[in-house]
């Protein structure tokens, strides 16, 4: 009885790849509208405590089934979509339940910034930047190289700078357990001089300087160079 029971939750997860083979087979006959403006079909996972009881102690193996399935939906359904087509209110229910999954899986925060949110349509970029951001606070010490390329995709993709200051202020604040590296932290002042704040910049990068947490010798030659650059740029707007 007891080896049934701890075969039934492998039963289970082969019964839903047979369900999820079935439901590629079905999307590859089934006509799909291609066209601009055209979000293609992709459906909406189960509920994550759908998944939990189908996955059973089985959870990183449904992770890495879930993660094949989404990867190959373009292939699968017989179409050649750009990702600006998919349904991106499904495509974050995916990606979420991926990281519910497996916690420690790269794929979804990667996949987030550097396939779909590297798409045309502004506002679905911006959805995967802010699932990022969202992830990031669930576990920085993990998810904090995601964020610092989210803030990048803000400035310099969708030219949001408050966005891209939301961002970098997070990997500011962010506690030294779990560290965060200092490049990193220091995004902020950078997007602050891009918004015209070269005061509040020049602070933080004084700040930084006089904290004495940076000890590289090159790191802290750059925030020199760069805090008397401020300085000059601070001088000369009060002339």
């Amino acid at each position: 009885m007891a080896h049934r029971s701890r075969s039934a939750p492998k039963v289970i997860v082969l019964i839903f790849l047979a369900a999820l083979a079935l439901q590629l087979a079905y999307g590859s006959a089934k006509p799909r509208a291609v066209g601009v403006g055209v979000d293609f079909e992709l459906p909406s996972p189960p509920s994550a405590l759908g998944l939990q009881v189908l996955s059973a102690n089985e959870s990183l193996a449904m992770a890495k089934l879930a993660t094949l399935w989404l990867q190959v939906f373009d292939t699968a359904a017989g179409h050649s979509a750009s990702w600006s087509q998919l349904n991106y209110a499904h495509l974050v229910q995916w990606l979420e339940r991926l990281v519910q999954l497996d916690p420690n899986a790269q794929y979804p925060l990667l996949a987030a910034t550097h396939l779909y949110g590297e798409v045309a349509d502004l506002e679905k970029s911006r959805a995967m930047l802010d699932f990022v951001y969202a992830r990031f606070q669930e576990a920085p010490g993990k998810r904090w190289r995601w964020l610092a390329e989210a803030t990048v995709l803000a400035k310099h993709k969708l030219h949001d700078l408050p966005l891209a200051l939301k961002y970098a202020n997070a990997l500011a604040d962010t506690p030294k357990e779990p560290a965060v590296p200092s490049w990193a932290r220091q995004l902020k002042w950078i997007i602050l001089e891009d918004l015209g704040e070269v005061e509040s910049a020049r602070v933080v990068v004084g700040g930084l300087i006089e904290s004495g947490e940076i000890t590289d010798q090159n790191e802290l030659r750059f925030l020199s160079e760069t805090l008397r650059r401020l300085e000059q740029k601070h001088s000369n707007s009060a002339l």
